[in-house]
C-alpha cells in the first residue's frame, strides 16, 4: 500500500510526543492481546487434565452424577452468563436513568439560567 504526497507531508510534522503516545497506545494494545492470549492459553492448560477425563462433552453436557463420574458444567456455564448478563442489564438501566436525570437537570438549569438573563432586563425601571 502506498501513501499519497500529502500524507506524507502531514507525517513529517508530527510531533515527537505524538510519536511518544501512539508507540505507548500500540504497545498497550499488543500487550492487552498478549495478556488475553495468556490468559486463555493458562485456562486451556489449566483444565486439560478434566478436558481428557471427561471429553468436551463436559461444556454441553447437564448431567452431575458423582457415583458414575458422569458430569457436564453446561448449568454452571449458564448460570455464570445469565449473572452475568442481568448484571451488565442492570448497570445499563441504572445509567441510562442517571444519565437522563443528569440530562434533565442540566436542562433545568440552563433554562432558569435563561430565563434569569432575560427577565432581569425587564425588572428594572425604565426612564422616561
Amino acid at each position: 500500500m502506498t501513501v499519497g504526497p500529502q500524507f506524507r507531508r502531514v507525517a513529517r510534522f508530527v510531533s515527537p510526543a505524538d510519536r511518544g503516545f501512539a508507540a505507548v497506545v500500540y504497545g498497550g494494545s499488543i500487550l492487552f492481546a498478549l495478556l488475553i492470549i495468556g490468559l486463555f492459553v493458562e485456562l486451556v492448560l489449566g483444565s486439560w487434565p478434566s478436558i481428557v477425563a471427561f471429553g468436551p462433552s463436559f461444556i454441553w453436557k447437564s448431567s452431575w452424577d458423582p457415583i458414575t463420574s458422569k458430569f457436564g458444567a453446561l448449568p454452571m456455564i449458564f448460570g455464570t452468563v445469565m449473572t452475568s448478563l442481568i448484571a451488565i442489564a442492570g448497570y445499563a438501566a441504572r445509567r441510562v436513568g442517571h444519565t437522563t436525570r443528569e440530562a434533565l437537570q442540566r436542562t433545568e438549569l440552563q433554562a432558569w439560567h435563561l430565563r434569569q438573563i432575560t427577565e432581569e432586563p425587564l425588572r428594572l425601571p425604565v426612564a422616561v
